[in-house]
């Protein structure tokens, strides 16, 4: 007893003394040795967290379990030396927000996401907000409530990093004041285009496109930019032509310096006509290094939510997708193998895998109800799956009629009675008169139904 209140008498001792401890050492009664640190300790237990290798876990051992306790006195200038902390970063922060992938209501880049972006940003409240732009581009109108979100910001220098902008993508891109390309990045071909009732896409008006260029010219001068680019993405019957005003290149319409777009082409630009044409201020190879450009000398990436955000959508998207093209695949797959089966004349095989294409069609219906949005934009479902799929109801309906004609027909079972003994059972009964006049034949009742045997 004496012994066990010697080994307790550390606890009590830490109890009343320091109230953290580094390097301390717990010894247990089956003999285990664990090093590590004491986070909590009482009269009934104690909780440690103890390092075994590379892998660090936090325990709590009853009282009863332990033989020994062995702590280091907390010397805070020691454990500051040992384990510096890092300055609290109070610099320049930078967030992205990805563009990748088509723009449209419920594709890749949509206001839905983009509002939840944004309010991520509004509380993080970094220094710059970058889109990082790879879009083919989308539909307009999505763009333009797009737009009118990223409008509402304020106090955020708003970047723009390209990798890939092409029509609506590239108006989206001249919403932003400063514009970095990628190494290998394109921005242009910006033809407005609107969905027709198909949700194919249709050139638009003639009223309708100097409407929305009109628009378009005007978010180009909020940012700052010429609005001849804008222009020179939508117009083909204008040339472009790029000059220097002091010591600055600027774009003029029609001839006088270096040849910038020609008539009956739209404008498309790489990284160094941008650059050289006064698009962009610079070309980086990443994010990260685009501070420089910026006249940033270091920055720090803010919060992620936004990247994860689109990722995680994106796969949605993805998954759904394949999830089409592998249950159409099957479906096909199914009707060839019960096609096999009725020339084989095994209807019953035959039939089992008709039910596997019902059940590939059924998955089928889900997905497009679903994923409405990638119906629309012909990414699952375009008229050419939708014929084949006609197409497979149509033979399924026509191997399942065959294969049910070669099913053996089911013979009536054997009647066991005393009047009819031998006979078919035809669900009827034959009552026998008495009088020697003409036998009538009635229905029997279910519970009136003589008993059968296979």
């Amino acid at each position: 007893m004496g012994k066990y209140l010697a080994k307790w008498a550390v606890v009590l001792f830490v109890l009343t003394g320091a109230q953290w401890a580094v390097a301390d050492t717990l010894t247990l009664k089956d003999g285990r040795v664990l090093n590590g640190r004491v986070i909590m300790r009482d009269a009934n237990s104690i909780t440690f967290e103890f390092h075994v290798g590379k892998v660090t876990g936090t325990r709590v051992f009853p009282a009863d379990e332990v033989a020994a306790l062995t702590e280091t006195p907390y010397d805070q200038a020691k454990e500051e030396k040992a384990n510096p902390v890092a300055p609290k970063y109070d610099g320049p922060t930078y967030m992205v927000i990805p563009v990748i992938g088509s723009i449209g209501k419920g594709l890749e880049v949509n206001l839905s996401i983009f509002d939840r972006s944004l309010a991520r940003v509004r509380v993080e409240k970094p220094t710059v907000l970058i889109l990082d732009i790879d879009s083919p581009g989308g539909e307009v109108d999505e763009l333009f409530s797009i737009l009118e979100a990223i409008g509402e910001l304020e106090d955020i220098r708003l970047v723009a990093y390209v990798r890939k902008a092409g029509s609506a993508a590239a108006y989206l891109t001249m919403a932003c004041p400063e514009i970095i390309m990628a190494p290998n990045g394109v921005i242009g071909a910006a033809v407005i285009f609107i969905q027709s009732p198909n949700r194919n896409p249709q050139n638009i008006s003639a009223k309708f496109e100097s409407f929305r260029r009109a628009q378009l010219r005007s978010v180009a001068q909020k940012a700052g930019h010429n609005p001849l680019f804008i222009e020179g993405m939508m117009r083909m019957d204008i040339q472009l032509s790029v000059i220097e005003v002091e010591g600055k290149p600027q774009v003029i319409e029609g001839l006088g310096g270096m040849p910038l777009k020609k008539v009956n082409e739209i404008l498309t630009l790489t990284a160094g006509e941008a650059v050289s044409s006064g698009l962009a201020i610079g070309v980086a190879d990443s994010i990260e290094e685009a501070n420089e450009l910026l006249g940033i000398d270091k920055w720090k990436q803010g919060s992620r939510a936004a990247i994860g955000m689109a990722r995680l959508w994106r796969k949605k998207l993805e998954q759904a997708e394949k999830g089409f093209e592998r249950t159409f695949k099957h479906a096909n797959a199914e009707l060839a193998k019960a096609r096999q089966y009725l020339t084989k004349k095994m209807p019953s095989a035959c039939l089992k895998r008709l039910e596997g294409v019902d059940a590939c069609l059924r998955g089928i219906a889900r997905l497009v109800n679903d994923n409405e949005p990638l119906v629309l934009a012909g990414r699952i479902l375009s008229p050419s799956q939708k014929e084949r799929l006609r197409i497979i109801q149509q033979e399924a309906d026509q191997v399942r009629s065959s294969a049910n004609a070669l099913l053996p027909r089911k013979k009536a079972p054997i009647i066991v009675g005393p009047q009819n003994r031998g006979t078919r059972n035809t669900g009827t009964s034959t009552k026998r008169p008495t009088d020697g006049t003409r036998t009538k034949t009635t229905k029997r009742t279910k519970r009136e139904q003589p008993r059968s045997f296979r």
